[in-house]
């Protein structure tokens, strides 16, 4: 049956309505989210421009959910290019600006009203500032890829050091060598090292 054009129809919704949604309010005054120290961590390599200049390239990782051609794929740990925005130096305990030689790969500290990461992990087109799609000199669309921002109050950077648990050996009998991949006897690599110390020929005896 054809439906009269000035019939109204009711239909329930979920989303509009009038019963008490028990939403409890925290208080404003005690909690400031904002002000929590947030543990970023990254990695730190030399990079180079296009007209030679050397420079601290950093990346990011995050836990994101991540889409690929549009489909939901699930939530991945993905590496991204961080960015600072001037001022993000200003009350670090320890480094100064993102060219600072002391910044190392490690864990970056960051107050979270200062920190801004993508809500999902999403390639997309490159567009400027009209909205026009940016193409590359073979035809192909630009690509542009989910970045983490840091807006402000850095705290400081606690850089990576060799763990001691790496260079804990002593209990060890086998040793792989890094050239050959051959297992050797700890015990016989260290008689051999020793025999070969002691044959010292006499030119290099006058050379010491």
């Amino acid at each position: 049956m054809a439906q009269n054009k000035n019939e109204v129809v009711v239909v329930k919704s979920e989303v509009l309505g009038v019963g008490s949604g028990n939403v409890e309010l925290p208080d404003f005054n005690a909690v400031n989210l904002g002000e929590e120290p947030r543990r970023l961590k990254v990695t730190v390599r030399k990079g180079k421009n296009a007209s030679g200049k050397v420079f601290n390239s950093i990346t990011g990782y995050a836990k994101l959910p991540v889409y690929e051609d549009g489909e939901y794929v699930g939530t991945r740990v993905k590496r991204m290019s961080v960015h600072f925005r001037k001022g993000a130096f200003k009350n670090a305990s320890n480094i100064s600006s993102p060219e600072d030689e002391e910044f190392k790969s490690g864990y970056l500290f960051v107050k979270a009203k200062g920190l801004r990461i993508p809500s999902v992990y999403k390639v997309v087109e490159a567009k400027d500032k009209e909205g026009n799609v940016i193409y590359n000199e073979d035809g192909t669309a630009k690509l542009k890829y989910p970045e983490i921002w840091v807006e402000s109050d850095v705290i400081g950077l606690q850089a990576f050091v060799t763990s001691q648990t790496a260079l804990d050996v002593d209990s060890e009998d086998k040793v792989i060598d890094a050239e050959t991949g051959e297992v050797t006897n700890e015990a016989d690599e260290a008689e051999g090292f020793t025999d070969l110390e002691n044959e010292v020929s006499e030119d290099e005896e006058t050379n010491i």
